[in-house]
């Protein structure tokens, strides 16, 4: 994929080469498609167009100029209303081509394509996250667990004990409203902070395998491949205590599977008490459970067990995450001091920055080094012949002095500046070709964000000539506060802090 610099050179370059056309601003929006953001540039970008200052807007493609097909209709139409062109020049559409309500037509099917592309390719995501295990979704939190600030999960112990009391009230005997009932009896809030549990909660609860340290994903089915991650977490529950809670849900179930399909018994579970003899002591079966659940050999075996799981648990989790971050540092050292030689060759000063102080000097933009050094010679040679006239007085012969020597200084300034920019951009290519795989598959989202950011500016400032702000100044300086950026958010992702 051409990267975002790449795109919008293109379509400088085809307004530059095309008769009668100006180019005026360019209006770039970063964020995550996934959320909903206010898109500054794309109101602004209206805002110009209200004021007359437009007349053609032009798009790589459809995808570029809205989200959804909601998105762009409504954007072609307030463009439309204010008389300005739009052209889509991927797909090789133009509103002044076009009749309007076909134009809305091909749009529609197109971003309706593309919109179910683009469900594939994030389904594609999570599949490949989720077999890589670097899905964020193996660490969601539930009742009874927190994310720590590197985003694993850790045991809430408040919420904790309440799901060790669900577990263990229903192993006694009692039915799902009677854990209800109690959880009420208690004051025990739900995981929404309400007062009233309801059922369907709590039965979820009892069979959410996340209480013993597991994980599913992408499970539709049982004849769906899914991802299972075990030992993912701390366990709350112990395996052997789990699953006598689902043994013991099948024999309450009354719904039973049979050759000729479900069927329902005549009967539901009731946990009231049943009356059982004994050797002539009459007791309830739920008093017989928790007698047998009491002895001293059962409670230490399941303490015992319950903390060696948990020391395993442990145990794995950091060997895992240990793992992960030598292998990301691994990849990423050499991938990462590559990427900040590139963006420290970028000159840090635009020539327009460098052309300012001079009277009547040449505009630069679209990368025309050449024409901007032709035209310091050209002017240079002009002002050497009325140098050499006769007729000019001391003062006007020192401000022409003054003037071939300041053109002559912006010229060696402009040829090293575009020295150093040629030789960043056909390095920064050459990267893209070679370990932008490796930074695409480890790098961190706050350096993706910053690099585009950094991209950005080299754009704005060497295509669009815009000005990158006193080189001396590391904090103004685009370019400079940008690079710095970059810079830092590559340490952090490393884990360098000082």
């Amino acid at each position: 994929m051409n990267s975002l610099t790449n795109q919008v050179s293109a379509l400088t370059r085809l307004i530059a080469s095309t008769p009668n056309w100006l180019f005026v601003d360019t209006y770039i929006d970063i964020a995550s498609e996934k959320a909903k953001s206010n898109r500054k540039a794309f109101h602004r970008l209206i805002k110009d167009c209200e004021s007359k200052d437009l007349e053609i807007v032009i798009t790589k493609n459809i995808s570029q100029f809205g989200r959804d097909t909601v998105e762009v209709l409504e954007g072609l139409n307030k463009l439309r209303e204010l008389g300005v062109r739009v052209i889509f020049e991927q797909e090789g559409l133009d509103t002044a081509d076009t009749d309007s309500a076909l134009m809305i037509t091909i749009i529609e099917s197109i971003a309706q394509a593309e919109n179910e592309s683009r469900s594939e390719n994030i389904k594609w995501g999570y599949r490949r996250h989720a077999a890589q295990g670097t899905s964020k979704l193996y660490n969601r939190k539930c009742y009874g667990y927190e994310n720590d600030t590197a985003g694993e999960l850790i045991i809430k112990k408040d919420e904790a004990k309440n799901v060790r009391l669900i577990f263990e009230l229903y192993l006694r005997g009692l039915s799902i409203i009677g854990i209800k009932r109690e959880l009420e009896k208690r004051g025990i809030k739900t995981p929404t902070g309400k007062e009233k549990w309801s059922k369907r909660t709590i039965d979820v609860m009892l069979s959410n395998e996340k209480y013993i340290g597991l994980v599913r994903l992408l499970n539709a089915g049982e004849n769906q491949e899914h991802y299972v991650s075990e030992n993912n977490h701390p366990a709350i529950i112990s395996k052997e205590q789990f699953e006598a809670v689902q043994i013991e849900k099948k024999k309450r179930s009354n719904v039973v599977k049979t050759e000729g399909g479900n069927k329902r018994r005549s009967r539901k579970y009731s946990s009231k008490i049943i009356k059982v003899k004994k050797g002539g002591t009459v007791m309830s079966e739920p008093m017989v459970i928790a007698l047998i659940s009491a002895g001293a050999t059962l409670i230490v075996t399941v303490v015992t067990s319950i903390l060696n799981v948990r020391t395993e648990v442990f145990r794995n989790k950091f060997n895992t995450h240990q793992k992960r971050l030598e292998t990301k540092k691994e990849n990423l050292n050499n991938v990462y001091r590559q990427l900040i030689s590139i963006i420290n060759l970028y000159p840090s000063s635009s020539p327009n920055d460098i052309l300012k102080h001079i009277e009547h000097a040449p505009g630069y933009s679209m990368e025309y080094y050449d024409a901007v050094l032709r035209s310091l010679d050209h002017q240079i040679e002009n002002l050497k012949k009325q140098l050499n006239t006769n007729n000019i007085n001391y003062e006007q012969k020192s401000h022409l002095e003054i003037e071939i020597s300041n053109r002559e200084y912006a010229k060696n300034k402009i040829s090293e500046n575009k020295k150093r920019y040629n030789m960043a951009k056909a390095e920064y290519e050459k990267f893209c070709k070679t370990d932008k795989v490796v930074f695409d598959l480890y790098a961190g989202q706050e350096v993706r964000n910053s690099l585009v950011s950094f991209e950005v500016v080299i754009h704005n400032v060497f295509i669009s000539g815009k000005s990158a702000g006193e080189e001396s100044d590391p904090i103004n300086n685009l370019i400079r506060a940008s690079r710095r950026s970059l810079i830092n958010s590559m340490r952090s992702d490393l884990g360098i802090t000082d």
